[in-house]
Formats: C-alpha cells, sequence, structure tokens
C-alpha cells in the first residue's frame, strides 16, 4: 500500500471481509461539515472514530463506508447499508466540488464533498464518472 489508498487495496479488504460484490463503484468522500463523523444513520455509526475521509464502495446492493484515519489508513471495519435502507442517494455539481447527499427513511442526511479526481489514484476518477451516470438514470 503506498501512500494513498488504491481500489486493489479497498477490493482486497471488502474480498477478506467476504462482502465484495463485483460491481462496486469506489470513490474517496470528504464530510461537507468540519465537524468529526458522529453520524447516526442507522448502520452509520462512527462515533468511535474522528474521521474526515471515507470511501464510498457504491454497489447495485449496498452503500459500504470504509473510513480512513487522520494518516490515511483504512480501518477494518466497514459498514454496509443496503439501498432498501436508502430514500435518497443524490449527487449535485457544485462550483469547484461535487456533493453526494445519502439519506434514509426517517429523513437522516449524510452529505460528503467529492472531487472529480483523487491525485494518487486513477481509477477514483473513472468510477466517480461512472457513479454519476447511473444517478442520472
Amino acid at each position: 500500500m503506498g501512500l494513498i489508498v488504491q481500489h486493489d487495496d479497498i477490493i482486497a479488504l471488502l474480498k477478506k471481509l467476504n462482502i465484495y460484490n463485483g460491481d462496486e463503484l469506489i470513490i474517496y468522500a470528504t464530510l461537507k461539515t468540519s465537524k468529526p463523523f458522529y453520524v447516526k444513520m442507522n448502520y452509520l455509526n462512527l462515533d468511535k472514530y474522528i474521521v474526515q475521509g471515507v470511501w464510498l464502495a457504491v454497489s447495485k446492493e449496498d452503500v459500504k463506508f470504509l473510513t480512513v484515519s487522520q494518516l490515511g489508513k483504512l480501518h477494518k471495519e466497514v459498514i454496509t447499508i443496503p439501498h432498501e435502507d436508502i430514500s435518497d442517494f443524490n449527487v449535485k455539481k457544485n462550483l469547484l466540488l461535487y456533493t453526494i447527499s445519502i439519506t434514509d427513511w426517517q429523513k437522516n442526511v449524510v452529505q460528503f464533498k467529492i472531487a472529480s479526481k483523487v491525485f494518487g489514484n486513477k481509477k477514483h476518477h473513472a468510477d466517480f464518472i461512472e457513479l454519476i451516470n447511473q444517478t442520472k438514470e
């Protein structure tokens, strides 16, 4: 593993945990707020982490959250939210960045900032473009 987490590292972790679907689009996101990641969305309770960055692995079945430490290392725990527990998954273009909003059925919303490119990870951009195309459908 280099300085930047690569898609192969994430896929290897998902396979090791036996939760790899094979169709994941993997993108890096940061919280849209400067507060630590204290989110209470059903499965997404990350109180024990002070996280700004997260890798999202979005598949047809679920959204997986792979949190990243302040040193850029992946935490070994993965939070998985099935699509049936998500009422809205939205990608919106802002002036310089994109925003992904994920809403559950209780109207809890988590927002992430996404850059279309991540320095050091070439596959992020291709997966991000594919995610945008899928959310337009």
